[in-house]
Order: structure tokens, then C-alpha cells, then sequence
């Protein structure tokens, strides 16, 4: 099986975790950002961890453009 980025596992339970950047650290205030998938099936975990992913990614991205505009 392929490891799934984003995707861990905390005993049964499947999480999504991903690394707020360097520079975003003191906007968001934290180091990393980690929610339940709340299912302990891989299929179902994989889409939503992917999902989120990409939402995450996109709201870096826009965050930072804003940063950088406001400075």
C-alpha cells in the first residue's frame, strides 16, 4: 500500500495532518494543522485526507498573497 500524503494513522483512527510554511507559522499560530477523518477505513480516508489537502494548499497560498500584498 502507497502512503497517502496527509493521511496518518492514530490506532484505528485515520487523521489528516499537514505543515502550516515557515512564514504562515505566526498568521495561523501553530505548526501544523491535524483533524479526524473519523473513519477507520482506508478507502474512505484517502479522498477526504486528498480533499482537505488541496484545501489547505489553497488557503496557504491565498493567505500568503495577502501577506504580501499587506506589507
Amino acid at each position: 500500500m502507497a502512503k497517502t500524503p496527509y493521511l496518518h494513522r492514530r490506532g484505528n483512527n485515520f487523521y489528516f495532518r499537514v505543515t502550516v510554511p515557515l512564514n504562515l507559522r505566526p498568521i495561523f499560530g501553530c505548526r501544523e494543522i491535524v483533524r479526524t477523518l473519523n473513519t477507520q477505513l482506508h478507502n474512505e480516508a484517502v479522498p477526504l485526507a486528498l480533499s482537505l489537502g488541496s484545501k489547505a494548499k489553497t488557503l496557504f497560498n491565498k493567505v500568503s498573497v495577502m501577506s504580501e500584498t499587506n506589507e
